[in-house]
């Protein structure tokens, strides 16, 4: 180690991986070459008297014969384009080899680059919480740590860092799972996301542990390559060697034969159940209420009519003359508006009753899907089956097709443990890829990073958090 005149250590952790001089003469603050830059850039903020930052080498050995290095003047780095600091150049001690070697940092920045490995992936850190322009996360960038890079530089650090920080983050990502034993519980939510590069629509596929939130399969196609074998072969292939209890996936027709064909229970989704209901119902209910908002406001109409029709037809008390042609007429009138204000008054009645029919159904519907057990849940169907001829026909049409698969549409209330909807799934999908993305990339490579980072972001959030905050 260096022996410097009245030089103290301010710092000196884990033995000799880790040491800081000041030469209270020279003004100099020495680090070996295992103090991470960023340490020397906090020093340079928080310092009050400004000091030459020299990294030396913590083994002062030639690397080609293994002599003693002698000191042989210092090298300038400009780091991070802002704050200037040194690095010790040295020369062997053994005058046959006279090699020269510098202080080497490459271990906190790559080669012949200025920056740090830190400022370099702070942009794609930025990306693990949302997706943001160049322009924008250059501007973060430069508030948070004062260091201004252009956009085109904050473009290339992550072109050529993405795949290598991608890859440790995930590596440690499954270290993690590994190591809390978080492992799939046989319970999985299945969908998929349509969504759009460069114009050309694109199927997202993914698989879901209903459980424990991990991140079974997710995997985006081509529209050309998507169809009933290619999600039978997904399914398949994804889930061959873990356990396989249930899978929870929407109303498409070719679910059930897939399913089935692995082996699984199939529970078909109820929030997407009563939409395919409440769409129809609604689409009725709309019109009915339409049709109640305007013969209301005719009514309104009609009543201002009548009043203005009996100011004009004022006369003597009693039977109105035959004669007098004008207050016949009014009166005429009056009794045409009242005559269509009552049947109005009927229609509004009976479009009221329609109504609160849908709702009636409706709700004993939904009571199906929310009964305790499944005994109470049948009961409750076949009550709605036997009078189906005296159903309104979108409530008919619904429980129809609901005879066809009511068991795998209440699976959920014979175990417990199945989800009812495939809901964490679509919840997925909005912070994975909200909808304001699902047109912003023009590169595969570009959707593949953005669906990489916000899948490392939901398992460190949704996965490993929680496993933390329940242990």
């Amino acid at each position: 180690m260096y022996e410097l005149s009245k030089s103290s250590p301010i710092c000196n952790f884990d033995g000799e991986a880790f040491k800081v001089f000041l030469d209270w003469e020279s003004n100099k603050i020495y680090l070996s070459d295992n103090v991470p830059c960023e340490f020397v850039l906090l020093m340079g903020k928080t310092m009050l008297k400004e000091y030459d930052m020299v990294y030396f080498k913590l083994i002062e050995e030639c690397p080609a014969c293994g002599s003693k290095l002698i000191k042989n003047g210092t090298g300038r780095l400009l780091l991070n384009k802002n704050m200037e600091i040194r690095k010790q150049k040295y020369v062997c001690s053994d005058k046959k080899c006279n090699k020269h070697v510098i202080t080497d940092l490459n271990k906190f920045k790559d080669k012949y680059c200025n920056y740090t490995r830190d400022l370099m992936e702070f942009s794609l850190n930025l990306g693990l919480i949302d997706y943001s322009s160049y322009e924008k996360k250059s501007e973060i960038i430069e508030l948070v740590t004062g260091v201004k890079i252009p956009r085109s530089t904050a473009y290339y650090h992550e072109r050529t860092l993405t795949d290598e920080y991608l890859a440790k983050k995930e590596k440690e990502i499954s270290n993690m799972l590994k190591k809390l034993n978080i492992e799939p519980e046989g319970v999985y939510h299945y969908d998929e996301q349509v969504l759009w590069v460069n114009t050309q629509m694109k199927f997202r596929m993914t698989i879901l542990d209903a459980t424990n939130n991990l991140i079974i399969k997710d995997k985006v196609i081509d529209q050309e390559d998507f169809n009933k074998n290619t999600i039978g072969n997904f399914l398949n292939k994804a889930l061959e060697d873990l356990e396989l209890k249930a899978i929870i996936t929407d109303g498409h027709q070719a679910y059930p034969s897939i399913i089935e064909a692995l082996g699984a229970i199939h529970q078909k989704c109820i929030f997407h159940k009563m939409q395919i209901l409440m769409k129809k119902v609604l689409k009725t209910t709309n019109k009915l209420k339409i049709k109640i908002k305007n013969h209301s406001e005719k009514i309104k109409k009609n009543k201002l009519k009548i009043t203005q029709l009996k100011i004009k037809n004022h006369g003597p008390p009693g039977r109105i003359s035959k004669k007098d042609k004008k207050r016949q007429k009014y009166t005429n009138k009056i009794k045409k508006l009242e005559k269509e204000n009552k049947t109005l008054r009927t229609t509004i009645r009976k479009n009221k009753a329609k109504i609160e029919e849908f709702e009636k159904y409706t709700d004993k519907i939904s009571s199906i899907f929310k009964s305790d057990n499944i005994k109470l849940a049948m009961k409750r169907f076949n009550r709605l089956k036997n009078k189906i001829n005296y159903l309104p026909e979108e409530i008919a049409t619904f429980i129809k097709n609901l005879s066809k698969d009511i068991t795998n549409t209440l699976n959920h209330i014979i175990n417990d443990k199945i989800p009812n909807t495939n809901n964490k799934l679509e919840g997925f999908y909005k912070i994975t890829l909200p909808r304001y993305l699902k047109k912003t990339f023009r590169t595969d490579k570009g959707l593949d990073t953005k669906l990489r980072l916000n899948r490392i972001r939901w398992t460190t959030r949704n996965v490993l958090n929680k496993q933390n905050f329940i242990s």
